[in-house]
């Protein structure tokens, strides 16, 4: 039953919860599994805090509404990932890496009580919930046997005090046999005693086995029921939200639609001067040092290789752009062994199939700056001023169709002391193209394709007008 005495959703209702229960999972495994940002990470940088709020926009922060939603938003999900084994088990590892998330973020000892309480029921801890000592603290035990135990059980520091303030889970044992063997956990009297730190992966572990348990049980149900029940209504949107059976391959995290506008990008195209000259910098210089090196290390690989995806350049294209400029370095034979996976992956052909986005400029500006023999990131951040006063210097004047003046070279670099990076590449393409519609700040390397591509062809209709009209 749901948390909240509610009778019934509409059938737009049901689709919209998925949708949006789909586009948080797909948010937040982009930023733990491909940005490689740790659950505290994440908290701490307030990604989860921003997608909550960007899940729940429509509830208008309504508790009850946003408890609805998030109810059955899960178990809309459960009937979309039903295809195989590998979608069961991804929307169990993105349903457990939501509820580690929501886990993780509570502070308050009560708050979390009552998160465990709401939950008990997948981390089959339905009957400890009823006690009222389910959180308590070293210092809260008055046993000194128990205490004795537990300190050199944990190996917890007996002269630190803040080890006394840190929150014990404490659980009857009778259903929660199965960890005992493997010894990691403390049994006293009849009870289970897990310390702050493994209390989670404990009930993450519990979680992902009976959500496992559960969805088997709804391929048989859906299998015998709903197909026959549910034809007309509930079938077409289950086969909208899941792509009929393949959940992610049409689910994209894109911060703008239709950003090449259907253009399509050729391999030979790629260095052509009118194509290369709409790249910001960044992308040029990686494409300077593929051209130098024949090769790019994994984050330059990933970085341009998303951004030309975006840009047009489907699979078949881009398998034929890398393996030519790998050619100096691997044959054939060895760039389809070490490198073709890795490019079909990222067009989510491989593995869980996930269509991953191109790199923003907070991404790329959230990785470790590149060092000896690497060349991604931002040259704005990354290259040292004299590198960049002698870039920028070179590069011509949009109006004056000089080379930029000093003066013009300092407001980028006065833009670079304050780290406003993505100033320096908004005032960079101002200087060089043409001012941005409506004060618009460059925030992504496509977005910087795409507006210079907007502003060559604005540039070539007069020409055209022009040759109509001696015609």
């Amino acid at each position: 039953m749901p948390p909240i005495q509610h009778s019934e959703i509409t059938l737009q209702e049901f689709e919209t919860f998925g949708i949006d229960r789909l586009k948080l999972l797909m948010d937040l495994n982009y930023y733990h599994k491909t940005l490689n940002l740790s659950i505290k990470e994440i908290i701490e940088a307030g990604h989860f805090k921003q997608f909550m709020l960007k899940y729940m926009k429509d509830t208008k922060h309504d508790l009850k509404q946003s408890i609805i939603k998030d109810y059955y938003g899960h178990y809309i999900l459960r009937l979309c990932f039903l295809k195989d084994n590998e979608n069961m088990d991804l929307f169990c590892s993105l349903e457990l890496m939501l509820l580690k998330l929501k886990f993780a973020s509570i502070v308050n000892k009560n708050d979390k009580i009552q998160f465990l309480k709401d939950n008990s029921s997948l981390l089959n801890i339905t009957d400890n919930m009823s006690e009222d000592d389910n959180l308590i603290t070293l210092s809260q035990i008055q046993d000194q046997k128990l205490k004795d135990k537990y300190t050199k059980f944990y190996g917890v520091n007996s002269n630190n005090n803040a080890n006394f303030e840190t929150s014990i889970l404490k659980l009857k044992f009778t259903k929660l046999i199965d960890i005992l063997p493997s010894r990691t956990i403390l049994l006293y009297k009849g009870y289970l005693y897990i310390p702050e730190h493994m209390q989670f992966n404990y009930l993450a572990n519990v979680y992902s086995k009976n959500l496992k348990k559960e969805l088997l049980k709804i391929v048989k149900y859906k299998l015998n029921n709903i197909s026959v029940n549910e034809s007309d209504r509930l079938i077409p949107i289950i086969n909208h939200l899941n792509n009929n059976g393949s959940v992610l391959s049409n689910y994209n995290r894109k911060d703008f639609t239709n950003s090449n506008n259907g253009d399509e990008l050729l391999s030979d195209e790629v260095y052509l001067p009118d194509t290369y000259n709409n790249y910001p910098l960044c992308m040029q210089n990686l494409l300077t040092g593929l051209r130098n090196d024949s090769h790019l290390k994994y984050q330059g690989r990933q970085q341009l290789s998303l951004f030309l995806k975006e840009c047009g350049l489907n699979v078949e294209e881009a398998l034929k752009f890398w393996q030519k400029a790998f050619q100096q370095k691997y044959g054939l034979e060895e760039f389809n062994k070490n490198y073709k996976y890795n490019f079909r992956h990222s067009y989510g052909l491989e593995g869980s199939r996930i269509n991953f986005k191109p790199w923003d400029c907070s991404t790329i500006l959230n990785k470790e700056p590149p060092s000896s023999g690497m060349y991604h990131g931002c040259p704005f951040r990354d290259w040292n001023k004299v590198k960049l006063s002698g870039y920028l210097s070179k590069s011509k004047n949009y109006y004056t169709k000089e080379e930029l003046s000093k003066y013009e070279v300092n407001t980028i670099l006065d833009f670079k002391d304050k780290n406003d990076y993505m100033m320096c590449c908004t005032k960079y393409f101002e200087l060089t193209k043409d001012t941005l519609p409506h004060n618009e700040l460059i925030t992504h390397p496509n977005l910087y394709y795409q507006r210079s591509k907007e502003l060559d062809k604005r540039k070539k209709i007069p020409e055209t007008v022009e040759i109509n009209e001696n015609k």
